[in-house]
């Protein structure tokens, strides 16, 4: 679970009922850099320890999409209050 693989090349349509969300573990963030780099080519990504520190971040927020036990997205939100 939550293991880097090959990303597919073409789009994948999937029935969005089965996909599920959770939040993030720390065991998710090498396949969460692999789709942000593959997702992101053409711009700076977030390095593995960037997510190490913001999962530990009590303002931010970071969940995984989930389909068959594989990571196939994710997300984050801060909460910034003034």
């Amino acid at each position: 679970s939550g293991r880097a693989t090959d990303l597919p090349s073409e789009p994948v349509r999937v029935d969005i009922r089965a996909v599920q969300t959770r939040p993030m573990r720390a065991s998710d963030i090498e396949t969460v850099a692999k789709i942000q780099r593959e997702s992101f080519s053409k711009i700076e990504t977030w390095s593995p320890q960037s997510y190490v520190t913001e999962l530990a971040n009590k303002q931010a927020a970071y969940r995984v999409a989930v389909l068959d036990e594989q990571v196939i997205g994710f997300g984050g939100i801060w909460t910034v209050m003034d």
